[in-house]
């Protein structure tokens, strides 16, 4: 991941989501659906409790894409997040304030959502991972790039780095013996801090693949 990222670097608003999603291990639904109040940077935490939901275009001017639930119960949790996610989505909110996307937003009434188009519209997620996929292919990349990629690389760094498993598990929204996320949290609170200093460490680890 450390060379795409290298690779996206000039195109700040791809570079930043992707870096969203591979320090988090979000679904690319998910990240589109975030709203401003779910980024809790004190708590090192995200609240993912809704999803993009694809609907029926009936006219071209229709959207594809509009706000609705989680997957499943389980996908509705708290995920860990380090402070350079919270400085990722800063930059982005900087990026949208500054070209006037945040300002459409709100006369939209989508002005709540932490990332918009810059017509201030819900993400259309098929649009974005496919203009992303072109950008990398303009780019001399071969391997396409999905934006739920990501997702299945921080699992490959978590692993590698010998974070919990069930841990890891409960931060993607999975179960594990049929036990809930939310139960085990409401048990033992720390779960999602205990995972925070190995994405630190990866963290780390993809800065350094960057720079190569």
């Amino acid at each position: 991941m450390g060379a795409v990222l290298h690779a996206l670097k000039e195109n700040r608003r791809y570079y930043l989501v992707v870096k969203i999603l591979l320090l988090t291990g979000m679904r690319g639904q998910k990240i589109f659906a975030l709203e401003k109040s779910d980024l809790l940077p004190d708590k090192g935490m995200l609240h993912i409790h809704q999803a993009l939901e694809e609907v029926e275009k009936k006219h071209n001017k229709d959207r594809r894409f509009r706000l609705g639930d989680t997957k499943n119960e389980e996908s509705e949790r708290y995920a860990p997040a380090i402070q350079e996610v919270f400085a990722c989505f800063k930059e982005l909110e900087e990026i949208q304030v500054e070209n006037g996307w945040r300002d459409n937003a709100y006369k939209k009434g989508n002005g709540s959502l932490a990332i918009i188009d810059r017509n201030g519209e819900i993400v259309d997620k098929r649009a974005f991972n496919r203009n992303l996929g072109l950008y990398l292919e303009r780019r001399g990349f071969e391997k396409k790039l999905t934006l739920h990629m990501p997702r299945h690389c921080y699992t490959t760094y978590m692993k590698l780095l010998g974070a919990d498993l069930e841990n890891v598990e409960f931060s993607l929204g999975h179960t594990v013996d049929g036990v809930r996320g939310e139960y085990l949290a409401d048990l033992t609170p720390d779960y999602v801090k205990l995972l925070l200093p190995k994405i630190t460490e990866m963290a780390e680890q993809v800065r350094k693949e960057e720079a190569v």
